[in-house]
């Protein structure tokens, strides 16, 4: 399978930090660009809303456990480039993940 990272000229350490040492930033799903990423949705009724409260809880304490790599599918994406490599000026790098 493989996989693109976007990064803009501006961050092209992280760039090199990618080639030269073969690792990937993974970020705290809370610290992501999408405010409704890793967000979801339940529905109650008022007779289950403690039972309801302790699984949100749970749920919750579980994705702090996990991080996040946001990787690409395709590298010619006209949005990605624009979004996520500073406007076309930056690079997009074929990583293989291993899962």
């Amino acid at each position: 399978m493989k996989a693109y990272k976007f990064r803009s000229a501006a961050q092209i350490g992280f760039a090199f930090d990618i080639l030269i040492n073969r690792r990937l930033y993974c970020a705290d799903w809370r610290n992501l660009n999408d405010p409704m990423e890793g967000m979801f949705v339940y529905g109650s009724d008022s007779s289950q809303e403690s039972e309801i409260s302790k699984r949100v809880k749970g749920i919750v304490s579980a994705k702090r456990k996990y991080k996040v790599c946001s990787l690409a599918g395709t590298f010619d994406s006209h949005l990605l480039w624009s979004h996520y490599a500073g406007g076309f000026d930056g690079v997009a790098i074929e990583v293989a993940p291993v899962v």
